[in-house]
């Protein structure tokens, strides 16, 4: 979390206003049970972390987790899915920090891509080091 911290006051610094985060799940507006991992690539790049916030409904937090204690990264909020709901969750969590980021929740296709999405896409890139599986010889 310190790391994550660092980054956003070295991005304020350099004079970066406006996060535009993303998230690569697919949910239904209005669903009950959801969670996003919500990436912002400058941050997880400077950060070294795979994406930089979750988000998830009480429902599935209550169904998924025993833990007592959350971590920072993790926003839990009792209200079905919406992109706009993650915004503003994202927006809050920044300032309830001191933060004074604008956030843009950018389309996942839009993204630069860092942490495992720049690595998958890097992968499918390089699809020629995969073997089909319908292709593999099992005699």
């Amino acid at each position: 979390m310190n790391k994550m911290k660092e980054a956003l006051d070295e991005l304020w610094k350099e004079g970066k206003e406006t996060l535009d985060i993303y998230f690569a799940e697919d949910i239904s507006p209005g669903d009950e049970n959801w969670f996003v991992d919500v990436m912002q690539d400058d941050i997880n790049e400077r950060a070294n972390t795979n994406w930089t916030w979750t988000v998830m409904s009480k429902k599935e937090f209550e169904k998924e987790n025993e833990e007592e204690e959350i971590p920072d990264w993790e926003i839990i909020v009792d209200k079905p899915f919406s992109d706009i709901l993650v915004k503003e969750t994202i927006e809050n969590w920044l300032k309830e920090r001191g933060y004074k980021f604008n956030v843009n929740l950018i389309p996942f296709e839009e993204a630069k891509g860092s942490g495992y999405i720049k690595n998958l896409r890097e992968r499918l890139e390089n699809k020629d080091d995969f073997i089909r599986f319908d292709e593999i010889d099992w005699k």
